[in-house]
């Protein structure tokens, strides 16, 4: 007799990219685990590349929902409490796994009064330490006193980096059984996708004999996207026909596109949103840059080495430095420093031996972050509880 399988609900806040990235490997599981699939909120700009069924609580984004003074999030957050526990109610789900802190205190909130025999595998892949930085002190204060009290009902907790566990065990003082598993990928999808061909409007951005940087993710403050234009500006000056693309959107669009207005630089950057496909961008150019200001992990810079194209990153708390091994397979600077990314620019463009060595590392670098590897981390985790 077959054995019946797990009941899994994963609630996630959207359809974003890093969550959707994770879900759509997850759903790899579905031969082992009955998985079903909920989110807060739909998202209102973002790469959703992600083909995926999903029960939604709101048909589009609240932007400013989430832990802050103003009292109208929090009749939200009790309205979503209340839709987790019918869910839970009506399914009866084994497993509860939650991705990041707003849905791993609703759902430790919500197993705790109306599922109590579940386990809660709670997943954490934010910065909570500088995320709550942005926030005021009452608002902190608020968030790691509920997070204290309410994330013991946690079960195991999966950290995405050594970084992030550091800071979620610091933060909000988790006694829980805490684990570490990376993301991951599946190079031969890479291999396939990085092949295809880029769509025919901007097949012209890739022609020519000029060096091209390309850079991804959401245009917020976290990104500070306006530090590496300012490193554009100062490098394109010194390196003959160098170009910037970049793929995004974002609540900083206008003004990043007032900046390269500015700074002159029109000809020479160019805006083309989010694209499906990223790796035949990726693979067309010739240097990949993040000016992050702190991550959790930072996915991106995984699509970017499995392409072997070379990296040069912030050294932003906490992922790049993992993943780069302390600048062994990338090229590490300080945050927001214009000098130290324009001078590794020009350093890793102008010396040919240099840019082939971490190109080499690139790919080596992609080899241990395997898509299988991690599934099967999470398979067997889940199968222990």
């Amino acid at each position: 007799m077959k054995a019946k399988k797990k009941k899994i609900a994963i609630i996630i806040k959207n359809k974003n990219s890093a969550s959707g990235t994770f879900v759509s490997q997850f759903l790899k599981l579905r031969e082992i685990f009955d998985i079903k699939i909920y989110a807060f909120e739909k998202i209102n700009f973002g790469n959703n590349k992600h083909d995926i069924s999903i029960q939604y609580y709101a048909e589009k984004s609240r932007t400013n929902s989430g832990f802050n003074l103003n009292p109208i999030p929090y009749l939200s957050l009790i309205n979503e409490f209340i839709w987790l526990g019918r869910i839970f109610m009506l399914n009866h789900p084994d497993i509860v796994l939650s991705v990041d802190v707003r849905c791993n205190i609703l759902a430790a909130l919500s197993i705790k009064y109306f599922l109590p025999k579940s386990k809660l595998v709670a997943t954490a892949r934010n910065n909570i330490i500088e995320v709550s930085k942005r926030k005021n002190f009452a608002v902190r204060l608020l968030l790691r006193i509920i997070g204290r009290i309410i994330l013991k009902r946690v079960d195991v907790f999966i950290c995405v980096s050594d970084g992030v566990k550091r800071s979620y065990r610091k933060f909000f003082k988790i006694e829980s059984r805490m684990y570490v598993i990376p993301d991951g990928l599946n190079l031969t999808d890479v291999n396939k996708f990085k092949n295809m061909p880029i769509p025919r409007e901007h097949t012209s951005l890739f022609k020519g004999d000029f060096k091209k940087i390309i850079s991804i993710g959401r245009f917020e403050e976290q990104k500070d996207f306006p530090t590496l234009l300012k490193v554009f500006s100062k490098t394109q000056g010194k390196i003959k026909d160098l170009r910037l693309i970049l793929i995004g959107d974002g609540r900083q669009r206008q003004m990043l596109e007032e900046m390269v207005l500015k700074l002159k630089l029109e000809k020479y950057v160019h805006f083309i949103g989010w694209q499906k496909n990223i790796y035949p961008y990726l693979a067309a150019s010739d240097l990949f840059i993040l000016s992050t200001k702190y991550e959790g992990f930072s996915y991106v810079i995984l699509e970017a080495i499995a392409t072997g194209i070379p990296v040069i990153s912030t050294d932003a708390p906490y992922g790049p430095s993992e993943i780069l091994g302390n600048g062994k397979y990338g090229i590490l600077v300080p945050v927001g420093s214009v000098f130290k990314m324009s001078e590794a620019i020009i350093s890793i463009i102008n010396n040919k031996l240099e840019y082939k060595k971490y190109a080499l590392k690139s790919l080596k670098r992609a080899n241990f972050y395997r898509e299988d590897v991690m599934l099967l981390k999470y398979q067997k985790l889940i199968d222990s509880i």
